[in-house]
């Protein structure tokens, strides 16, 4: 009955219950499979309620009636006669209890069939369109009922394709309740049906079942010779990190890199080695690589790459990181990352460059006195000192909480002293002075400028009096 159901399929075009049910196995011969895991390794000694004692060996004829009502059904499958064949298979509905076992089965088997080749117009018509699997369940699920009439081969394609729908429609423990019965036929557990009971194990968070199941499908693949699926591994690192087992999670995200070498499965073994497992240096070569390829476009990575040289004492390159992220627009124009740039290169001697960050970021945040005392003072240091008292004095009217008047009063104070404003330098170191955490560097200062405008008066005077014995001495 396998090929029936490849029929139906190929009708059934797009749909997502045609990737499920073209994804189950075929059908199986009985065989106990001793390398299962916990759960299907006990599974076999509980016997499914559909397991027989005894295989059928003789099925059931249909009546020449119904024989004949069937194969008109099959002519109008073949010619895609969808009309007529959903006309018919009405009509042979209200004789349903009048059919013997082996005519309900068929007739079941024809409803299944309809019913994918309607979803799968349905499909083709509108791509969007969302399977309603309820009456295909339904009708298998009716099928089960006569199981006893069943050869056993199609009570475990039935039982597959159960839990396959099930599955697909959200109801992942009525799919593990099929996938125990289907297990409790005594059959063969290939390797995609494991990761499928694993998978379905996942979906209900159960997460220790489901690494068993998945771990075993990898382990049955491997011993093979072949390549596990990339989603298998994607799978089972997803439970270990939900585990917290980071020493894991690498393991396996190294097997992704080297087989599935995506840009994020890179970007997260840097993460991981940077953040979990103390490897910065390896962490580094990993962003590095990935900044070189313009591979890192996610704030997340940019500024662990520019953390991890900053920590190893490279803060040029840190900057740069930075810069080439807010230029391409991975970082957003933030006043915490432009605080971070501009200390980067403060850090690294760009004086210039970091002056302009800086001020980008007061625009932006123009109520911080603490970088606003800072950027007077890289002013001063640049010689840009009424700039200087511009910005002191902005950051002694800034709302903030954590300003420090004294702190712009002196900047004020010390660009004023460079404009050879003498005595309004004196004035706002004096204000400065007032405040016990600035008035330590504030006095000497007050004593140095005073100093100075006493060598002004003094230099003044002795000019005075030259000039006065200049003019005695002309007279």
């Amino acid at each position: 009955m396998f090929s029936f159901h490849k029929a139906a399929i190929k009708v059934a075009t797009g749909g997502a219950l045609a990737l499920a049910i073209l994804a189950a196995p075929p059908v199986l011969t009985p065989f106990v499979d001793l390398g299962a895991s916990a759960e299907a390794a006990t599974w076999p000694n509980k016997k499914s309620k559909y397991k027989k004692e005894k295989e059928l060996r003789r099925v059931e004829p249909l009546g020449n009636s119904f024989a004949r009502q069937f194969d008109k059904l099959s002519k109008m499958a073949e010619e895609k006669d969808w009309d007529s064949f959903g006309s018919t298979l009405s009509s042979m509905r209200s004789r349903y209890s009048k059919y013997t076992d082996a005519e309900k089965i068929s007739f079941l088997w024809k409803e299944i069939e309809y019913a994918f080749a309607i979803d799968g117009l349905k499909s083709e018509k509108d791509p969007k369109h969302e399977s309603d699997y309820g009456p295909i369940i339904k009708h298998y699920e009716t099928l089960l009922t006569l199981h006893q009439k069943m050869r056993e081969s199609q009570i475990r394609e039935i039982l597959n394709t159960l839990s396959e729908l099930h599955m697909a429609s959200g109801n992942f423990q009525k799919a593990l309740d099929y996938h125990h019965e289907w297990l409790g036929m005594g059959v063969e557990v290939k390797p995609d049906k494991k990761f499928k009971i694993g998978q379905t194990h996942f979906f209900l968070e159960q997460y220790g079942r489901s690494l068993e199941w998945v771990e075993e499908a990898i382990a049955d693949v491997k011993a093979a010779g072949q390549l596990p699926k990339e989603r298998w591994y994607a799978t089972q690192k997803f439970i270990y990190s939900e585990q917290k087992n980071s020493k894991k999670v690498a393991e396996i995200l190294e097997i992704l890199v080297t087989h599935f070498p995506k840009k994020r499965y890179w970007q997260e073994l840097g993460v991981v080695y940077q953040q979990d497992l103390e490897r910065p240096l390896d962490a580094l070569y990993i962003f590095d690589s990935l900044f070189m390829q313009d591979q890192l476009t996610k704030s997340t990575f940019l500024k662990a790459l520019a953390y991890g040289y900053n920590s190893n004492g490279a803060p040029y390159q840190m900057a740069k990181v930075y810069e080439y992220g807010l230029e391409k627009g991975y970082l957003e124009e933030t006043p915490k990352h432009l605080k971070d740039l501009f200390f980067t290169l403060q850090q690294a001697g760009e004086r210039k460059k970091s002056i302009s960050v800086l001020e980008r970021y007061v625009k932006l945040s123009n109520n911080d006195a603490e970088m606003l005392n800072i950027l007077a003072e890289e002013y001063i240091n640049s010689g840009a000192y009424q700039k200087a008292i511009d910005t002191a004095r902005k950051s002694q009217k800034a709302k903030d909480k954590a300003r420090k008047p004294g702190a712009s009063h002196f900047q004020e104070g010390v660009a004023l002293f460079y404009l050879k404003k003498y005595s309004d330098s004196v004035k706002a170191l004096q204000r400065a002075a007032k405040d016990p955490k600035v008035k330590g560097t504030a006095d000497p200062w007050i004593g140095y400028v005073k100093s100075r405008i006493n060598e002004l008066k003094s230099a003044r005077e002795l000019e005075k009096q030259l000039r006065e014995e200049i003019a005695k001495g002309v007279g």
